[in-house]
């Protein structure tokens, strides 16, 4: 998003993860063609584990003609890659670059322009407000249809940092076998429920952590535009291998009304149609709906209300699968 503050305009460069330890900034842009030289000052400062750069441009008796044409520019910026070790509190000063550079040499170097749009550069900060745009689209899509689905709602880096945490805790036997039923009647039908997995606790992972965050502040939005009551999340990574899949059912046991809404995000790597596992909704009237368990996808509905299976995949199929919880009626029997 472009900011101007008198002669000097602000870039606020896209965020993406960092996955390695340290500091090493290895891109920079500029908005915008500037025909003379110009002076470009930048900022680094550390978000959860994700770093934002701050580019200001000084341009020079130009400024307000091109002042006028950055008024006229859509939101534009350069995704930045760096690294950052989460955790270590770092002096902004010491990160303070100057560059002298000319617009060709802008033009023709290596620079990865690219549009941001205002719901991203929200979301890779990993605290979001309840009423965050994205949030509120799922309220309004829970509301009309009972489900919805967010093609993009993590940024890559996080997803595939999840994925990382699945596969790690996967190979150190972490994850065991999905039982159906509850309570003493709870049993490992693999026929009918092939997965492993294991909840998810806070405080053990970073990248867990930002997760729940957001997830919680999907449940406050819940909370005020439906008026759901919901008192907390729980959540366990999913693994299913190839063949594996879970028999058409609903979320909601028969005996407990404490789940009201499903939530799945998909952890899944360059997944294509044709490696199956797909989600598989039953809407009105029976209606089968797909859905592809791309990574960073998010699927929402309501728990007793959608019938639903996952389908065989020819891979390994990654998910946090998730509900949100009421606190029941037990009080009232």
């Amino acid at each position: 998003m472009v900011h101007c503050l008198r002669c000097e305009t602000l870039i606020a460069v896209g965020h993406q993860s960092l996955k390695n330890r340290g500091w090493q900034v290895v891109a920079v842009a500029l908005l915008g063609r500037f025909e003379s030289i110009v002076e470009m000052r930048a900022l680094f400062r550390p978000a959860c584990s994700f770093v934002q750069l701050i580019v200001g441009v000084c341009p020079d008796r130009r400024g307000a003609e091109h002042q006028q044409q950055n008024k006229q520019t859509t939101h534009w910026g350069l995704l930045s890659a760096g690294r950052y070790s989460p955790g270590v509190s770092v002096d902004l000063s010491s990160y303070e670059c100057r560059w002298r550079m000319k617009s060709r040499a802008i033009d023709t170097a290596c620079i990865r322009l690219c549009r941001i749009s205002g719901l991203m550069d929200t979301m890779h900060a990993m605290r979001i407000p309840s009423d965050h745009p994205l949030l509120l689209r799922i309220v309004d899509d829970l509301a009309a249809n009972g489900w919805s689905q967010q093609n993009i709602f993590l940024p890559e880096a996080l997803t595939l940092e999840l994925a990382q945490e699945c596969r790690k805790r996967a190979a150190e036997g972490e994850l065991e076998p999905a039982a159906v039923g509850k309570g003493p009647a709870q049993e490992i039908r693999e026929g009918i429920r092939g997965d492993r997995i294991q909840w998810l606790e806070p405080g053990q992972v970073e990248c867990c952590d930002s997760y729940l965050e957001l997830m919680d502040s999907l449940r406050q939005a819940l909370n005020r535009g439906l008026f759901l009551g919901l008192e907390d999340y729980e959540s366990h990574f999913a693994l299913y291998p190839p063949g594996a899949r879970y028999l058409r059912h609903v979320d909601r046991f028969r005996d407990d009304d404490k789940r009201m809404v499903s939530a799945v995000l998909y952890l899944n790597n360059a997944w294509l149609p044709e490696h199956g596992g797909q989600l598989r909704m039953y809407l009105k009237d029976d209606l089968a709906y797909d859905v592809q368990p791309t990574g960073g996808c998010l699927v929402v509905f309501l728990s007793g209300d959608i019938p639903h299976e996952v389908m065989p995949a020819t891979r390994d199929r990654l998910s946090l699968t998730g509900w949100f919880r009421r606190r029941g009626n037990e009080l009232f029997q």
